[in-house]
């Protein structure tokens, strides 16, 4: 739970800006991040569980807004279209 809220506190940092740009591999682990995130909430806070997980959750994620948490997102690259432009040679 610990390197969970870690994560956190760096995705916010990469995420700052709309609309970021990632490849696919940040973007499957962002996203995978997130429904592990709603899970844990769910369990923890909706269904109002006790156990050391939501103890642990609490104490790490207690002050963050569930919306700042759920709502981390990036743009897909598309890495297939990517075209560098080279400049004029005639310049």
């Amino acid at each position: 739970m610990h390197d969970f809220s870690k994560d956190y506190e760096k995705y916010k940092i990469d995420l700052a800006n709309p609309n970021t740009a990632c490849n696919a591999n940040y973007k499957n682990y962002l996203d995978n991040y997130i429904e592990n995130y709603k899970s844990v909430y769910s369990y923890c806070k909706i269904e109002q569980k006790k156990d050391k997980h939501c103890e642990e959750f609490h104490k790490f994620f207690g002050n963050k807004r569930y919306g700042e948490l759920s709502s981390l997102s990036c743009v897909l690259e598309e890495t297939s279209r990517r075209i560098e432009l080279l400049p004029d040679k005639g310049d």
